[in-house]
């Protein structure tokens, strides 16, 4: 048996593939740049041993269901996240190998 404890799936039938289910009501929240600019600040500002950390989240944010905006909020989301990402390849740091936290 296979169950999906934190919300995302490959079901290749479905239109959203590889997905975190945010629940509707935090779409406002998602939808603030300000939200965003948090875990990219975190990134560039926190220790490298943690700024991977605050990599994660926001991996887990480009992967938020297509479905929970509509088109216009969709293009702004994606544009705030095409330019944190560029920030981050601008100002690139060392990310320690994903094991080093837990093996330290």
């Amino acid at each position: 048996l296979n169950y999906d404890f934190i919300g995302s799936s490959a079901d290749e039938s479905a239109d959203d593939l590889c997905t975190v289910q945010i629940p509707t009501n935090w779409r406002s929240i998602f939808l603030e740049p300000e939200t965003l600019d948090l875990f990219f600040d975190l990134y560039h500002s926190l220790p490298s041993m943690l700024s991977q950390l605050a990599l994660s989240c926001l991996v887990q944010f480009a992967s938020t269901r297509r479905s929970l905006f509509s088109n216009p909020e969709r293009a702004k989301y994606l544009g705030n996240l095409i330019k944190g990402v560029k920030r981050i390849l601008e100002n690139p740091q060392v990310i320690p190998p994903p094991n080093f936290l837990i093996n330290s």
